[in-house]
């Protein structure tokens, strides 16, 4: 007599698939939780040397270097020459620029916007905020719930006072590292970073 094997069940089959697919998933989430966590101390470490070397170029100068001189000739967001930047920072291009973060100098002036802030897709920016030369007024930058004000008045000219912020991929909220001297003042939906 023969013997017959049997085989799995298709609804066997159907629990493994799903069983696979969940743990599918569980990796999955896991690995993306691990690159945003890895993300946020890359942005991180490079703010505190950005940080370092404005407030060294302040101990030196009295004036926080502004976005305009570390931008150089080009426009703050889009820069790939970023000799003016480690010039007066006293840092390295691979400090300040990554394929994950770069560097991107930005000021408002008046009239418009020098460099325009989109909240959904500057995701890689270190947004290095700062009043534009010869403007004693407030400077207002809103990013979403998150707002970051530059004081005025006479005793905060431009380059008294500056701001370093980034979208942080766990929060998705925008950290924001704020100058030692200055007087930003945060609102809203904003994450200190100090």
């Amino acid at each position: 007599m023969k013997q017959r094997t049997r085989g799995f069940t298709i609804v066997e089959v159907l629990i493994i698939c799903i069983v696979i697919v969940i743990l599918a998933a569980i990796t999955t989430m896991a690995y993306i939780a691990y690159q945003n966590q890895a993300r946020a101390g890359q942005a991180t470490a490079m703010t505190n040397i950005i940080h370092s070397g404005a407030e060294n170029y302040y101990a030196t100068n009295g004036l926080y270097p502004l976005a305009s001189a570390l931008a150089g000739a080009e426009n703050g967001k889009w820069m790939t020459d970023f000799e003016p930047a480690n010039a007066l920072l006293g840092t390295k291009t691979n400090e300040i620029s990554t394929d994950d973060w770069r560097l991107a100098p930005c000021s408002t002036v008046p009239s418009g916007a020098v460099c325009t802030i989109n909240t959904s897709t500057d995701t890689k920016h270190l947004l290095y905020l700062t009043k534009p030369a010869g403007n004693n007024s407030s400077r207002v930058f809103t990013l979403d719930s998150c707002t970051i004000t530059l004081p005025s008045g006479s005793n905060n000219p431009p380059g008294s006072a500056f701001a370093l912020t980034w979208r942080d991929p766990e929060s998705s909220g925008w950290k924001v590292l704020r100058s030692d001297n200055g007087n930003v003042t945060l609102s809203g939906g904003c994450i200190s970073a100090s």
